[in-house]
């Protein structure tokens, strides 16, 4: 071929685009071919996995070692590119002294730099948080931690016990045709002691065919017992206290995570279900984890009027959320499942079971893929689990089969799920509680007729769309404003 006429720096920069363009254009096509081999092997690999689908390739990337095998090919692809790039400057006749190859140089190297970044950080964050319960965030365990039996209302400690750590190398549920999980919500807040679990819900999954059912319990359920007959009577005896009662007792429990533990063993006796896993939030984290998603779009059955929704800092302000489709934000999203005061308790629960079937409706793998990065930052300090390394793969894999808007969902509160009070605390229908449970996951149409469960869409009076109001409603579309400080002192 005949050499074009093409300077060092433009060959460069074409190199850098595509290893041996630049030799190409010089008409060294003996110096392009083995860049140019490489780089056509390298875009095989890569279409072969977009064939796969985006659920094989988290899948794949949920495995740290492939993250390694990443990291090793980022670097060997720098090199590449690099040695490409220098070769058509040198060949092209460019000189030492030049700066351009430099500034060149930095284009082709700072991608690479912050892709290993990210992985490295990935592969940090996939090694720590799911560590099968050998390592559990400072928040969850709360920072009151003892050896004694009880403490009374109020009376706390502030020593912090390393427990032994557990780690769990096969999938749990192999040879069971349900995953069962444990989701909790950390109520803390300026102003509050510890650790309360305001948010509690067991998900039941069919691993087959992906149907949920979602079971709520009231955070104020009173004479509790553990499933060996022991009574929980530590401070006002009430669930949401079961949590920090594990914590100051991991004699009892000792785990990673002695809270969850507790927590865990009262509901599998309440339910009669063995729950696989437990994760556990910072609700304050929740916010940064919607935005993290670029929000979620709810259809909201009634306006929701709070006059005194208290803020972050200690303050208050009021909150309106209007009937209709809402683009939530985090910060609105929060407010969302924590307010109560026009309502109770009871319709909490049901907005959060709500949020959540929205919310896993619309984080799709594509999603959850894209929103990484801002996802790490959201979720390390902020989400304890027990979910093992070995059990992400199938866990990523149920992202693309589970109906969220078509989940069976129970909120075992009063008046039908209770049997009496004590103080004005409902007791909680074992016996009846037990029963509905077993036939949500064994028969649910069954459920449906016996006990009047709803599916999750219609419960919340969006259907199978979150995103839009149903057709028998007239709604108008707004878009909510996130809750701003209040201009006064409570």
């Amino acid at each position: 071929m005949r050499r074009p006429s093409i300077t060092p720096t433009l060959a460069a920069f074409l190199s850098a685009l595509l290893p041996g363009l630049g030799q190409v254009r010089q008409g060294r096509l003996r110096a392009a071919r083995p860049y140019l081999r490489i780089a056509l092997l390298l875009a095989v690999v890569v279409l072969l996995a977009l064939t796969a689908g985006l659920t094989e390739i988290a899948k794949w990337l949920a495995d740290p070692a492939h993250l390694l095998i990443l990291l090793a090919a980022n670097v060997m692809i720098a090199v590449l590119r690099t040695a490409a790039v220098w070769e058509a400057w040198r060949g092209g006749g460019g000189s030492f002294r030049k700066i351009g190859v430099v500034a060149i140089l930095i284009f082709v190297l700072v991608p690479h730099v912050a892709v290993g970044w990210g992985q490295v950080r990935t592969y940090g964050f996939l090694t720590t948080v799911f560590s099968g319960g050998g390592t559990t965030p400072d928040f969850a365990l709360g920072g009151t931690t003892s050896t004694t039996d009880t403490l009374a209302p109020g009376e706390t400690t502030t020593t912090l016990t390393t427990m032994p750590t557990t780690t769990t190398t096969t999938v749990p549920w192999e040879g069971r045709g349900r995953l069962n999980l444990m989701l909790l919500g950390a109520d803390s807040g300026t102003g509050r002691t510890g650790i309360r679990t305001d948010t509690m819900i067991i998900a039941s999954i069919d691993l087959v065919d992906g149907d949920i059912a979602m079971f709520g319990f009231p955070r104020n359920l009173i004479d509790l017992k553990f499933p060996d007959g022991t009574e929980f009577t530590a401070y006002s005896r009430i669930l949401n206290e079961v949590y920090p009662y594990g914590l100051d007792n991991p004699d009892r429990y000792p785990v990673s995570n002695p809270g969850a533990a507790a927590l865990k063993d009262m509901l599998q006796g309440m339910t009669g279900i063995e729950i696989d896993y437990y994760v556990l939030i910072n609700l304050q984290a929740f916010v940064d984890i919607v935005n993290a998603l670029g929000g979620v779009t709810i259809y909201v059955n009634r306006t929701i009027v709070d006059e005194e929704y208290p803020l972050e800092d200690g303050t208050f302000t009021e909150l309106r959320i209007e009937q209709g489709v809402n683009e939530m934000d985090g910060t609105t999203a929060l407010a969302y499942v924590r307010s109560r005061h026009d309502s109770t308790d009871y319709d909490r629960m049901s907005r959060q079971r709500c949020f959540l079937s929205a919310m896993a409706a619309q984080a799709d793998v594509g999603t959850i893929l894209t929103s990484l990065p801002s996802l790490l930052d959201a979720i390390q300090a902020n989400v304890a689990t027990d979910i093992p390394l070995s059990s992400l793969p199938a866990l990523v894999e149920l992202v693309g089969v589970v109906k969220p808007t078509d989940a069976l969902v129970i909120g075992f509160g009063p008046p039908d799920w209770i049997t009496g009070r004590i103080d004005g605390y409902p007791i909680p229908n074992v016996p009846k509680i037990r029963e509905a449970v077993a036939l949500a996951i064994s028969d649910p149409e069954q459920a449906r007729t016996q006990f009047g469960i709803e599916e999750a869409g219609d419960a919340c009076g969006f259907g199978d769309d979150p995103t839009v109001a149903p057709t028998t409603t007239t709604t108008t579309t707004t878009t909510s404003t996130s809750p701003t400080s209040s201009t006064t002192a409570p």
